[in-house]
């Protein structure tokens, strides 16, 4: 993992960050082709209003705040044979991995993929992981 994305989950939940750091050694450990990278893990309100004002969130920081703001949630960006790619179903992919680590060692992690809007459609935001509490 690159120091980058050590010095991000250093930001967030010790279980998340246990959880990811294990996704990334086993992809190491396959030689997969597919890897990541994380690009988000704390965020301040303003920070999140910035993201909510551009339409990248439904939440705004302050009457609606992320788990990014509590340090329970990240986000990742997935490299496919060392290109960045925000193609879904390589966060599929990493999903599922995510979520096989997370339920080997009890801990309940949601993929932004699964998302849903007040009206029930869905809102997918593929790099996103999050602690439910």
């Amino acid at each position: 993992m690159d120091t980058k994305s050590e010095k991000i989950l250093k930001t967030v939940d010790k279980n998340l960050a246990f959880v990811i750091k294990e996704t990334h050694q086993f992809l190491k450990k396959i030689n997969s082709l597919i890897q990541f990278k994380i690009i988000c893990g704390l965020r301040t309100p303003q920070q999140q209003f910035e993201l909510y004002k551009i339409k990248k969130s439904y939440k705004d920081g302050y009457k609606l705040k992320s788990k990014h703001q509590e340090g329970k949630a990240v986000d990742i960006m997935v490299i496919f044979n060392n290109k960045i790619t925000w193609k879904i179903e390589y966060y599929y992919y990493i999903a599922s991995i995510v979520e096989y680590i997370a339920f080997n060692h009890k801990i309940n992690i949601k993929w932004g993929g699964w998302f849903k809007k007040k009206d029930g459609s869905r809102f997918i935001d593929g790099g996103h992981f999050e602690i439910i509490d």
